[in-house]
């Protein structure tokens, strides 16, 4: 990776088939940088937009001064009626599009990574949603097969008991190129919160 991947490294360490070594921090230029921009626009009193990008920069541990970059483009639009139950109903579509440039080994083979999810979620009734999301990710090192192009749909279903509880169940359907078939998942999420009420949301 970009931040942990030179620290504490394990014998025989390896990242797309390239060995990982212990890489000491230096100077200012072993840090790892983040950048972010965001801006929301109210497009009615029903519908606001946000839009923003994103920039990771930083060492990592295949080589002496090989470094990464990370870059996204997010954007996230809102709709619910002026009059509202408990901030039901509501849809939103939420994206986001990735790409990883990774200098790997003592050559810096340029390694690049892309990826994308887009995600919509229905606010049906008070205290209930339901949501399907669609990831895609591809590499382009034939050495590694975990980095090859692969899909996954997540259906799901999301319970808030109350404003500081959310329970969602969630099912994944993967289909990595390197297996040609479809490995499926489920997977129950519990979340609480401790502490004063948290501000509301849009």
């Amino acid at each position: 990776g970009t931040a942990a991947s030179f620290l504490n490294t394990k014998e025989n360490e390896s990242f797309a088939g390239y060995e990982v070594r212990d890489r000491p921090v230096r100077s200012f230029a072993d840090m790892l940088y983040a950048l972010r921009w965001l801006n929301s626009w109210d497009l009615s009193q029903s519908a606001t937009l946000n839009l923003g990008v994103s920039g990771l920069f930083g060492p990592n541990a295949t080589g002496s001064g090989n470094r990464t970059e990370i870059y996204g483009l997010d954007a996230y639009l809102k709709w619910k009626p002026v009059v509202t139950e408990r901030g039901f109903p509501f849809v939103s579509w939420q994206t986001e599009v990735m790409e990883r440039r990774y200098e790997a080994g003592e050559d810096k083979v340029l390694l690049r990574d892309r990826g994308l999810y887009t995600q919509i979620l229905w606010g049906f009734a008070p205290r209930w949603a339901a949501g399907l999301r669609y990831d895609w990710a591809d590499g382009n090192d034939p050495r590694d097969p975990m980095r090859d192009r692969r899909r996954r749909v997540s259906p799901n279903v999301t319970c808030y008991p109350t404003e500081f509880s959310k329970l969602r169940l969630q099912v994944n359907v993967d289909r990595p190129e390197h297996l040609n078939k479809d490995v499926y998942g489920v997977w129950l999420q519990a979340e609480f919160l401790l502490g004063a009420h948290a501000a509301h949301a849009f």
